[in-house]
């Protein structure tokens, strides 16, 4: 087993990419040795959903992964995914507890991932917490943004039942206004608040006959309306305006509701902010997507809605975001026939529940001001957290600021003081690698995710991502190259490359000042055991491993070559590689018979005892 001094303490490109922080390489390699339990409960440290972020969470980790410049990145989400399926259907609640002792009263506002995972965060720290949500149902955009075909409510249930199992008091239909305000909350025993109300009002788009039709409506309100039991459509032709998940979650649903969808976005496929997978599926699924397109006037007969008049565009300067700005091209106008519209055109806080004593400072956008260090709002008391404050956001996003409101009202709570800024991201575990040949781990062919077929996608809501199996999360996990132990800093390839002129082991450029190995089959070849690699690896993620008759170059756990030793030409005792004596005689211009260094040594001793010189 190899031994790994571990000085450098820093996050993989992975875990640093996780805006929770999450141990990306350490429950990867509890997956590949099958400890698929502790895998999960290592995720639960910085993240109470790792089965939802699973199956909906975007992914930075991924495009972080520095195996994708190798083959492909790992298949991270769909790992965690599969992880927390396994231990969540086991129905252990071995690792839920009650805290019996409590140290203050927190009230949480909105039941959304940020103000989820605050109350699990402070719950676990013996706080009396109570979450206020105004929905019927608890989860936020979770509950009613996101479909079930990619997010099953049973999963988001399981994930919440296992937070109140925690003593969080749960409170759903009881919004915070009108009668329950701040300030009585305060009288009541409340020491401190964290609003993460989420962001549920939709902007508009401010087109002719928008607001004119009762079939013209938003898609907060229409996923809301889906999710809540009203299967109801729009007509049997429907026009998405947006570009966004919310859009193309929309255009989805309708699908599956039986509409033929046209989905409107006024710049390219390139500019488009929803994820890729999911623009691909809804095309997959007869989603009409038409780029480039401005939606200029909803038409109708006076009672119902017949189409929208559109005009195409070319892209022109970049606007304030970065992206170059639609501009109409005048004479290109049309009208697309539909019998209702979807606006998905972005939303916004809604702070209209708060009194007018207990008004938080927000900016022109409608989001709560906090400090960003401490999330701090404009009252002492209260922090905020969340799409409330971030506006349109991820899970995994809302799920790091519920984790940094919690360390800050701790910290308030306990002396009055709230750390300055989130936990800087570090490994929480150095699980020893999975042990593989350079060949094999080379060969491991990346992970291909595989979906429901297309005719069950539109008859149904289940899901449609499949699970993976045990062996395919364990083949899939053993790609890792563990970047939370080799810190990708070359000195191994230099050395062999410049020193020795052996050039056994090749990098390229990994991004962020990191390289990652090339080619792993090739120290297999060239490699001459000599180990000097290993002496200046700075973390000693390499190591050379005496193995019977042959020595081992190990990185990570993989075995980058196997190379036979020498027996010694008068002990007998195999002692170094034969390459690596073959080299040495290439280098010194000579062939001597081989002696171990003991031997070297007695023969060294006899020669001056009888006079002679040793260069001889």
């Amino acid at each position: 087993m190899m031994s790994i001094i571990h000085e450098w303490d820093l996050a993989a490109p992975c875990q640093a990419s996780c805006p929770a922080g999450i141990d990306v390489p350490s429950y990867l390699a509890l997956i590949a040795h099958g400890r698929v339990r502790e895998a999960v409960d290592l995720i639960r440290r910085d993240n109470p959903f790792p089965w939802i972020c699973g199956l909906v969470c975007p992914a930075p980790c991924q495009r972080a992964c520095v195996k994708g410049y190798q083959d492909a990145p790992l298949a991270i989400r769909a790992l965690k995914g599969f992880a927390a399926a396994l231990v969540e259907r086991g129905a252990d609640e071995r690792v839920v507890r009650k805290p019996e002792r409590r140290r203050g009263k927190v009230a949480i506002i909105g039941a959304g991932p940020a103000g989820l995972t605050a109350a699990h965060d402070l719950a676990l720290q013996d706080f009396e917490v109570t979450v206020y949500e105004a929905l019927p149902v608890a989860g936020g955009m979770m509950a009613v943004g996101i479909p079930e075909y990619r997010l099953p409510r049973e999963v988001l249930a399981e994930e919440i039942r296992r937070i109140e199992s925690l003593g969080v008091d749960l409170r759903l239909d009881t919004p915070v206004g009108g009668d329950l305000t701040l300030e009585r909350l305060r009288a009541e025993g409340t020491q401190a608040f964290f609003v993460a109300t989420g962001a549920h009002h939709a902007n508009i788009t401010g087109i002719a006959g928008e607001s004119e039709y009762s079939q013209v409506t938003s898609a907060i309100a229409f996923l809301r309306r889906q999710q809540i039991g009203d299967r109801g459509w729009l007509g049997r032709r429907v026009v998405v305006i947006g570009g966004g998940n919310c859009a193309v979650d929309s255009a989805r649903t309708s699908r599956r509701l039986g509409s033929e969808v046209t989905l409107v976005y006024r710049r390219t496929r390139e500019e488009m902010p929803a994820l890729d997978e999911e623009i691909e599926q809804a095309a997959e699924e007869g989603v009409q997507i038409e780029y480039l397109t401005i939606p200029t006037r909803v038409i109708g007969d006076g009672s119902h809605v017949t189409g929208l008049e559109i005009i195409r565009a070319e892209l022109g300067a970049p606007d304030h975001s970065g992206r170059r700005r639609p501009v109409p091209s005048h004479g290109t106008e049309s009208i697309i026939p539909t019998d209702g519209v979807i606006v998905a055109v972005g939303q916004r806080p809604d702070l209209s529940w708060l009194s007018p004593g207990s008004r938080l400072d927000s900016n022109r956008y409608g989001s709560i001001e906090v400090n960003s260090s401490t999330l701090h709002t404009s009252l002492p008391d209260v922090f905020a957290g969340g799409d409330a404050v971030l506006g349109p956001a991820t899970v995994i996003e809302a799920v790091a600021m519920g984790k940094q409101a919690a360390r800050s009202i701790l910290g308030y709570l306990r002396d009055g003081r709230s750390p300055d800024g989130p936990s800087e991201p570090k490994p929480r575990s150095q699980v020893v690698p999975i042990e593989l040949e350079g060949a094999e781990k080379a060969h491991i062919e990346p992970l291909r995710p595989t979906y429901l077929p297309l005719e069950s996608r539109l008859e149904s809501f289940d899901q449609v991502e499949r699970e993976l199996t045990s062996e395919e999360a364990r083949r899939e996990a053993s790609r890792c190259l563990r970047c939370d132990l080799c810190i990708g800093c070359g000195d191994c390839a230099k050395v062999c490359r410049t020193k020795l002129e052996v050039d056994a082991l090749r990098f390229i450029d990994a991004g962020g000042a990191r390289v990652v190995i090339a080619d792993l089959l090739r120290p297999a070849e060239r490699c001459i055991g000599c180990g000097s690699c290993v002496g200046v690896c700075p973390t000693g993620c390499l190591s050379l491993v005496e193995d019977g008759d042959e020595r081992r170059l190990v990185k990570c756990g993989t075995t980058l070559a196997r190379l036979e030793l020498a027996p010694c030409s008068t002990c007998g005792r195999k002692f170094a590689p034969k390459r690596y004596l073959a080299y040495i005689d290439k280098v010194l211009g000579r062939s001597k018979e081989p002696l171990c260094p003991d031997c070297a040594r007695q023969a060294a001793g006899a020669k001056l005892a009888a006079g002679e010189s040793l260069s001889g």
